[in-house]
């Protein structure tokens, strides 16, 4: 049998804590990636992970251990990890975490401006966002640029957010052009709605478009 420090039969269980994911964090995609800190007087000899049906061995050394677990059967809705390392006695010690499994991206649509319509190019977006477990944002793209042009990190009233747009005098103008905003939730899916609409000059602005 295995002893302890002190000349005794090791009786103590190791100390198990989930450094990642956060409790009450959501995920989405096909792996989730496990880390957790592990304590114990002698040695450890197994640490493993597991969330509904899906396991994996998380591995390591000096008190960390790492591991990615294959989520993308699980179905959605709260579920519960679970950390166990064993040490060389057989001792078991755990720890727990609730986290969600989200695979669904949120829905958005576009409140104003309505679709073919005219708008200054300083102006602002209106639209509409909803998902289960909340939003980490709204953002506005004009096609074909990759940066956003405007973003929104909590709705106005409800679930309407408003996007404040400001493109006076940095590209030809009028133009006709498509905007696109997409709302990300806390397990980064991403919904997305575009809307066609014809930018005009703001009064002062002297670049000039078709």
């Amino acid at each position: 049998c295995n002893v302890s420090l002190d000349g005794g039969v090791d009786t103590t269980a190791p100390v198990v804590s989930i450094t990642s994911p956060t409790s009450g964090s959501a995920f989405a995609g096909e792996t989730l990636a496990v880390a957790a800190q592990v304590t114990d007087e002698g040695a450890i000899t197994l640490v493993t992970a597991e969330l509904g049906t899906a396991s994996t061995t998380l591995a390591g050394g000096g008190g960390n251990h790492l591991g990615t677990l294959q989520t993308g059967d699980l179905p959605e809705g709260p579920a519960t990890l679970t950390v166990r390392a064993t040490d060389a006695a057989g001792n078991t010690g755990s720890a727990t975490l609730a986290v969600t499994v989200d695979h669904t991206a949120p829905v958005v649509v576009v409140v104003e401006p309505q679709p073919n319509t005219e708008r200054i190019a300083l102006s602002d977006v209106v639209v509409e966002a909803d998902d289960a477990n909340g939003l980490r944002g709204v953002s506005l793209y004009e096609e074909g640029v990759s940066s956003s042009i405007g973003h929104s990190a909590a709705p106005v009233e409800g679930n309407r957010y408003g996007i404040f747009y400001s493109l006076e005098c940095t590209t030809p103008l009028p133009r006709d052009t498509v905007f696109r905003v997409e709302a990300t939730d806390w397990a980064d899916n991403v919904g997305v709605a575009t809307v066609a609409l014809r930018l005009l000059a703001v009064p002062g602005c002297s670049r000039d478009g078709g």
